[in-house]
């Protein structure tokens, strides 16, 4: 991995995300031309699917991730290869699931649900080392 400039994406909550959100990311790519990009995870929120009490004026599941699904299609075009962490809002079909007692195999991994190309990967843990020597750990909480 190229680490000398480090693109860094951060709490989009899609579809709840900032109407700006992938024209701000998109300059910040064009002048400073990031040799790698890592989200640090909750790329959608999946309201619908949390386990505090739920906004009963937000979308159903399914609308939510159908509009989190068109709007996702603009940062894989702009962004083709993303190292994702795995977080709490992306892990939440997994974990309802495993709470209604669904095993976890029964379910499609986060990046397909989310029809993201292969070039998008999650992840556990990301280990960076900067040019500095320094050593990043990015990863999600247990």
């Amino acid at each position: 991995m190229d680490n000398q400039c480090i693109l860094v994406i951060s709490d989009l909550q899609i579809p709840a995300h900032h109407i700006d959100a992938l024209a701000f990311l998109k300059e910040i790519k064009k002048q400073f031309k990031p040799t790698r990009v890592i989200s640090i995870g909750d790329e959608v929120d999946f309201n619908a699917l949390n386990f505090h009490q739920i906004d009963p004026d937000m979308k159903s599941a399914r609308f939510e991730l159908l509009d989190s699904i068109e709007y996702l299609k603009g940062f894989y075009k702009e962004f083709p290869t993303v190292e994702v962490v795995e977080s709490n809002h992306g892990s939440l079909a997994k974990r309802r699931a495993k709470a209604g007692g669904l095993s976890s195999v029964f379910l499609k991994e986060i990046g397909h649900i989310l029809e993201a190309p292969e070039t998008w990967t999650w992840h556990r843990l990301i280990e960076t080392k900067l040019p500095s020597g320094t050593v990043s750990y990015t990863h999600l909480r247990a």
